[in-house]
């Protein structure tokens, strides 16, 4: 990392958290002394391990991430966040300029790659323009995970018949296949339009579909 005297001033009323996650020292303590220097608050940390820890307690804006670590890599840890944290950028940081792991990490859900050394200045710039493009990202996750949450109040017996629904089944077809009578239909569809907190079909299929959404793509390499 090289230093930027010059801009030591610029963007002091920025107030987002950046977890930094590598194994050597002297990255840590020069990335966030150089990115307090543009109003961002850090937290290092020395592995993978500590740094997925921490996600149960506080949830950052942006992650820079090293692409080597011991114990877990920069891959590993992409593969281990959770929902809740999908929709954070994740910049990766490797001093390996491998087109390979380049690609296998955005495969994983990291926003960039960047290469050892990069000036702080354009670093911190980086950092801006990828957590102001998650704020939108992180708005629809919040809603997945409502919409997510809204659903795991059904029954198995709802669950049952809300499948059955968002594949456009009517209440007598429904009927025939669960072997009840059409009245028990329309009971157990009130009762899930209420738990789901819909008023019609409408919202009733914009809420299953919002819960299938996924911020972060799923690899098998992760």
């Amino acid at each position: 990392m090289t230093a930027d005297p010059q801009d030591t001033n610029a963007n002091n009323d920025t107030k987002h958290r950046i977890a930094i996650v590598d194994d050597e020292s002297g990255v840590r303590q020069t990335l966030v002394r150089g990115l307090e220097r543009f109003g961002y608050i850090c937290r290092p940390f020395r592995s993978g391990v500590d740094f997925l820890d921490s996600l149960e307690f506080e949830i950052p804006d942006c992650v820079v991430l090293d692409m080597r670590m011991p114990e877990l890599d920069g891959l590993g840890v992409l593969g281990k966040i959770p929902a809740e944290a999908q929709a954070i950028p994740v910049i990766m940081l490797t001093s390996h300029g491998e087109v390979s792991l380049a690609v296998e990490a955005m495969k994983c859900g990291a926003v960039d790659f960047v290469e050892k050394p990069v000036s702080i200045k354009s670093f911190a710039d980086k950092i801006a323009g990828h957590i102001e493009r998650s704020v939108e990202l992180r708005r629809q996750v919040a809603e997945v995970e409502a919409c997510k949450s809204l659903i795991a109040r059904l029954t198995s017996r709802e669950s049952e018949i809300a499948n059955q629904i968002v594949h456009g089944s009517s209440n007598k077809e429904i009927a025939r296949a669960l072997d009840i009578s059409p009245r028990t239909v329309e009971v157990h569809r009130a009762n899930i339009f209420k738990k789901l907190e819909v008023r019609n079909a409408v919202e009733f299929a914009l809420t299953f579909e919002r819960a299938k959404f996924a911020a972060r793509p799923a690899s098998v390499n992760c």
